[in-house]
């Protein structure tokens, strides 16, 4: 739901931001855009899990199946398409020890 502007309010507000350079309905419009971007940017697909954490697609499965990490099925069918929790990933990859540390101290 959206805040409404009287037209008078919108008129002084974008009396000040012209002399600024700015245009009120442009400054909306990239607000409620990067809100949008935001949102969606929370779920990323298998692929875009593999790639932005330079790990192969089935490290990224097994990750989602040894912890519990969010994801969303978008289908029932076998092999559907499986969205991940971008942040729920990114805790879980943080807290992963480095491969030197896994050899320094192997937990059994």
């Amino acid at each position: 739901m959206g805040t409404v502007i009287s037209p008078e309010a919108k008129e002084a507000i974008n009396a000040l931001l012209r002399s600024h350079g700015l245009d009120l309905d442009e400054l909306l419009k990239n607000h409620s855009t990067s809100k949008a971007l935001s949102r969606t940017e929370e779920w990323i697909t298998m692929a875009e899990a593999a790639e932005i954490y330079r790990k192969s697609r089935s490290t990224i499965y097994r990750l989602l199946r040894k912890y519990d990490i969010e994801t969303h099925k978008l289908s029932n069918a076998r092999g559907g398409r499986v969205l991940i929790n971008a942040r729920s990933l990114q805790q879980h990859i943080k807290s992963l020890p480095s491969v030197k540390e896994y050899f320094e101290n192997p937990q059994k």
